[in-house]
């Protein structure tokens, strides 16, 4: 009889989960190293509205999401290469977390 096959397993991919709470970001900063990761942002704002970026420190957009009450939470991806990016949400400037990823 023929051997069964095997199905390769998923690549598992590390989770970093960003909170957006009534006072900002939390944490307000993550250091990882290079590579594919999950970004995970949580709305606990209290807002029915938030628009979130994700910006290199030289000012190139990686992303930029926009999402309502009804569908709070976000997650994607991503494999930014080394540098420094920061997250903000656009109609609370001050609210950041930067994000170092490291070679």
């Amino acid at each position: 009889s023929e051997p069964a096959s095997v199905s390769p397993q998923p690549e598992q991919v590390e989770a970093e989960v960003i909170t957006i709470l009534p006072t900002g970001f939390h944490p307000s900063q993550i250091t990882r190293p290079a590579g594919r990761f999950l970004l995970a942002v949580e709305n606990r704002s209290g807002n029915q509205r938030v628009d979130f970026q994700l910006n290199a420190e030289l000012g190139t957009r990686i992303l930029q999401v926009s999402r309502t009450w009804e569908r709070a939470d976000w997650s994607d991806v991503v494999n930014p290469p080394a540098g420094r990016y920061v997250l903000t949400e656009t109609n609370h400037p001050t609210w950041q977390c930067v994000i170092t990823i490291t070679p």
